[in-house]
């Protein structure tokens, strides 16, 4: 077994109640037993990275109006060989 899988296993076996909203890891996140020795390596949820080159936050003007269109509109595109 692996180190962190004993961890989880552990918090899992001291504060993972079924009857208790929210899956064990969530309430292992939740937990506020901070003289535990192994709170610091508890299950915890980390923010996903995004994509390298993938800049979410930098739309043109005409994708911004179209997704405030509600994305309902087609981009007009040139025509070719005209």
């Amino acid at each position: 077994m692996s180190r962190s899988r004993a961890v989880h296993q552990h918090c899992k076996a001291c504060i993972y109640d079924p009857y208790s909203s929210g899956t064990w890891r969530q309430q292992t996140e939740a937990c506020s037993s901070a003289q535990c020795a192994l709170w610091p390596y508890r299950a915890v949820s980390r923010p996903r990275k995004r994509a390298e080159g993938k800049a979410q936050d930098s739309l043109t003007p005409s994708t911004e109006k179209l997704l405030l269109d509600g994305g309902s509109k087609v981009l007009a595109s040139p025509a070719r060989g005209s």
